[in-house]
């Protein structure tokens, strides 16, 4: 149950980390470009990855103002 002023938990689709002879790609959804900068640092101390693309989206925030 969620109590007055506590932000509703939303469901953010999994990333993924894909390599190929070295070359790593990040794709999906973070729920903040902190989030994001954690997964590229974790992937890029990978074994084997030599080169990082980074194609991870930041999920819009919704304005609670309007």
């Amino acid at each position: 149950m969620l109590s007055a002023g506590m932000p509703a938990i939303q469901r953010v689709p999994p990333i993924h980390l894909i390599v190929r002879n070295g070359h790593a790609t990040l794709t999906g959804v973070v729920a903040a470009e902190a989030q994001g900068s954690v997964a590229e640092m974790l992937a890029q101390g990978t074994f084997g990855v030599m080169g990082l693309e980074n194609r991870l989206q930041v999920e819009e925030q919704s304005d609670p103002a309007t």
